[in-house]
This record gives C-alpha cells, structure tokens and sequence, in this order.
C-alpha cells in the first residue's frame, strides 16, 4: 500500500475514534442543560469527564506514533482499580443507550473490589467504547444491551478476566471476517466492512493483539451478536511504583508557596485554582514565562514548582536548568500537555523531579503536589 493510502485510512481510523466521544460530548451538554435531578445532572458530569478523558487519551496515542501505522503501538501499563474503572465506563455508555431508547444490563465479577491491575487504559477504552458503539448502532428501540466482565482466574501475579457484550441488534453479516482482519490487509473488502459498522471493529482486533489476545465473535442476523474477549492482566504490586506515583503523602497543614509556569493563561487559571483547593495554607504565584519566573525566584522562597514545557523563547527545561542553578533542592514538576513517555527521559536530565501531563486525574494531581511539599523527603 503507498503512502497516501495508508494516509487516509490512518485519518479515517482518527475520524471514527473522535467522533464517537464528540457525540457523546454533545449530548451530555445537552442533557446537563434540561435535566433537573441534581443527582442525575452530577452523574452526567462524571460522564462528561470521563468522554473528555478518552479523548485526550486518544490524542495522545496519536502524538506517541512515529509513524501513521497502529502497527507501532506499544502498551502503555499503568495501575488501575479495575472496579472504578469499569464504573467510570458504564457512566459513559449509559448516555449512549439512553439517547436511543436501549436497555443496558452490566454486571463486574471480581473476587475483591481494591483489585488493583496493571493495563493500558487507552486500549481498554477503545475496545470497549468500539464494540459498545457498535452494538448501540445495531440495535433498535428498547432492545437490550448486556456488558459483563467476569473474573475466570488469578494466581499470585495475573489475573484473567473475560469480556462480554451482548446485543439484541441485527447481527453481522461479515463477522467471519473479524478474525482475519488487520488494519492495513484486505483492502479490498474493506469498503463492504466499513459501510457495515466502521473501522471500530478493525481497530479493536488490532488493539487486542497487543494484549496477545483476539476477539471471538458469534453473531445471528436479525438476532443479535456475542463479542467476546479475554485478558490476562498482571496484578499490581506495591514495590512497582513509578517514578510518577508518590509512595507517601501528608496533610499540608502549615504555609507553603507554589509557582505556576505557563504561556496559557487559561491553563495558569486552571492550574492555580485547582492547586488551591488542595489546601488553604498553599499560597500560589503564576508566571506566563520562563524569564519572569526566573525573576520571582530570586525574591520568593517557593517549596514547589509547576513547569509547563513547550513556552516561547525559553522553555520548561530551560527554566528548569536555570531554576536548579540557583536552588537545586527546588522540587520542579512539569505539567505538560505533551506524551509522559516523549519528555521524561529530557525531565530527569535537567533535574525535575516528575511529570504531570494534562488533563490530570484530579487525585493522581492532589497525591502529587502533596508528596513534593513533604519537608521529610529526601531531595538529591
């Protein structure tokens, strides 16, 4: 396949992946507008952050490619209370089924609520989002959706857990061909593919093979289809904490002094008021660039700084090196936009302490900020 083709299906794949949650978006806002209940208007919020969430997440698998080919892609493990997770995913799909009319049935079966695993939950998201989408598109009014994710198994490291979505739609005509399938082969069967049900179930084949798992599909015209699919996930350990997960975390209960570097000022707004909240003895100090923050330094003893990276003239590691230079037992955090693995390894040369990349779950941040302002903890 040329290059120009291998183009427009990367940029048809982008198209499906983002329009889905834009919908989403769309009628999330629409429903927070008119609904009442400030019970149901709060669990639409949650759903709103977490679409929001998976786009962001989206965009930056895109940034972490060097190529347009999913055919680089590596899993991306991070610790997840598989519980929460799976809640925040029903939340999601609720706003789906409810604008058609659909019935959603979904039951978790895990022998403890605090399990912790480790998964890339940017693939999870898009299998599950994908094959959910699909099953929504071929059903019709007040049919039934049913999600079930059991536990089949588990030793003293791994866990395996199935997956199941079962619709009342009508069915496939081509899921003999899901097994076959890859993003970039049977070009042409691809046009008869996608008029079906899109690029959703080409991506979640391909995504599932980094899990060196595969997806088995059993489907009735006008009956309905069985997705199913199995992971054999590794169970988190406590002494497997990365560099950008606080071991100990304390109160803030005395003083302490915060700069916020950033160009953007909306980002600078965000950022000092959610650093704020944290505690009221945390006093905050912005700067829209690397030169001023430089200058507020030498006047003010600050106990944390927050680096944005990608600034004008200077940039987050430029201000860094010059930062360390005049107090090098500053803990410097970026907060960045930008992939984590694409500028950790330039964050630990010039001498900051961690990485922060936006959007943030807003604990994950909290735990963050308070470990840095821990006075007991041992600088270098």
């Amino acid at each position: 396949m040329n290059y120009d083709e291998e183009r427009k299906i990367f940029f048809d794949i982008v198209s499906h992946e983002l329009r889905t949650p834009v919908y989403g978006i769309n009628g999330l806002a629409t429903m927070i507008e008119s609904e009442q209940d400030p019970d149901e208007r709060q669990r639409y919020f949650a759903s709103l952050k977490h679409t929001a969430q998976h786009i962001s997440m989206f965009v930056d698998n895109i940034l972490q490619g060097s190529k347009y080919s999913f055919d680089e892609r590596k899993l991306n493990m991070t610790p997840v209370n598989i519980r929460i997770k799976m809640e925040n995913i029903y939340n999601s799909i609720h706003v789906f089924v409810k604008e058609k009319s659909l019935e959603f049935k979904h039951k978790l079966s895990i022998h403890s609520d605090s399990l912790i695993i480790l998964l890339d939950k940017v693939a999870l998201n898009q299998i599950i989002i994908n094959l959910i989408y699909n099953a929504i598109k071929n059903s019709d009014y007040g049919k039934v959706i049913s999600f079930d994710v059991s536990e089949i198994s588990r030793t003293t490291d791994k866990v395996a857990l199935q997956f199941d979505i079962i619709d009342e739609g009508r069915g496939l005509r081509y899921a003999e061909d899901i097994s076959e399938f890859t993003l970039y082969e049977k070009q042409k069967n691809l046009k008869h593919f996608q008029s079906e049900r899109g690029l959703g179930l080409i991506i979640v084949q391909q995504l599932l093979k980094y899990y060196n798992s595969e997806l088995f599909v059993k489907s009735v015209l006008n009956k309905g289809t069985h997705f199913r699919f199995t992971l054999l996930l590794p169970i988190y350990q406590a002494s497997q904490r990365t560099y950008h997960e606080p071991a100990q975390v304390q109160t803030v209960n005395q003083e302490k002094r915060i700069l916020v570097v950033d160009d953007n000022p909306l980002n600078l707004l965000i950022s000092r008021k959610t650093v704020e909240k944290i505690s009221p003895f945390i006093k905050v100090t912005t700067a829209d660039s690397g030169a001023k923050a430089i200058d507020l330094f030498k006047y003010i003893n600050f106990d944390l700084v927050l680096m944005d990276l990608n600034m004008p003239d200077k940039d987050g590691f430029e201000t860094t090196l010059d930062l360390k230079a005049l107090n090098k037992f500053i803990p410097v955090v970026a907060l960045t936009a930008l992939s984590y693995d694409n500028v950790i390894g330039r964050a630990k040369e010039v001498g900051m302490e961690d990485v922060i990349t936006k959007p943030y779950n807003l604990e994950a941040f909290e735990k963050i900020i308070r470990y840095y302002l821990n006075p007991n903890i041992k600088k270098s």
